[in-house]
């Protein structure tokens, strides 16, 4: 949810590589672009965005919401491949 806002806001909502989190060069694996139209500071803005990506390798991303250039919210997301985990699971038994 998004409070304290105050008219249309433009919003980023972007998934990034942590290694390349201080890289402002590298671009994000994902990124939207979105605005809010908030009536009122006190107001409650909630949504949801649906994300499908493809991860180029197992590690550990931030997904970011950003409020023009300041960052509101980031969160950690760890990529692994499961298939070979279960692979490998198989094989021992």
């Amino acid at each position: 949810a998004i409070t304290d806002a105050m008219g249309e806001v433009r919003l980023t909502f972007r998934l990034v590589n942590a290694k390349d989190i201080l890289d402002d060069t590298v671009e994000p694996v994902f990124s939207v672009q979105f605005s809010i139209d908030s009536p009122s500071p006190l107001s409650v803005n909630e949504g949801h965005l649906d994300v499908v990506a493809t991860l180029p390798e197992q590690a550990v991303y931030h997904c970011e919401m950003l409020a023009g250039d300041d960052l509101l919210m980031s969160r950690r997301l760890v990529a692994m491949d499961v298939t070979a985990s279960n692979k490998k699971e198989d094989s021992n038994e």
